[in-house]
């Protein structure tokens, strides 16, 4: 069954318990996009359905340690002077880590 035609179809309501922050704060990020949690979970609902299994799989420790990290390095600016290649991520950390005097 496709479940692209949300129209025609009978709703069942869920009701879901999730940290008060973490609903904020998932909130915030998906009103940047136009959605609201209910648009999303509708979306990640109906595409599990159609392609039989999940769209994300879990991550692996070093992928968790990036994905933390990823804001911080969004958060750089171009004060801090060149930027140096980083290969993996222990140079990524040792380089956070870093006193910066520039």
């Amino acid at each position: 069954m496709d479940y692209k035609d949300q129209t025609s179809m009978q709703k069942t309501q869920l009701s879901i318990s999730v940290d008060e922050d973490l609903a904020k704060d998932v909130q915030e990020k998906l009103e940047m996009l136009g959605l609201d949690q209910s648009d999303f979970l509708i979306g990640l609902l109906t595409n599990i359905a159609n392609n039989k299994k999940l769209s994300f799989s879990k991550l692996t420790n070093e992928e968790e340690e990036k994905a933390i990290l990823a804001p911080k390095l969004s958060a750089l600016t171009t004060s801090w002077g060149n930027i140096p290649e980083l290969k993996n991520l222990q140079q990524l950390k040792e380089w956070l880590n870093e006193e910066r005097n520039d």
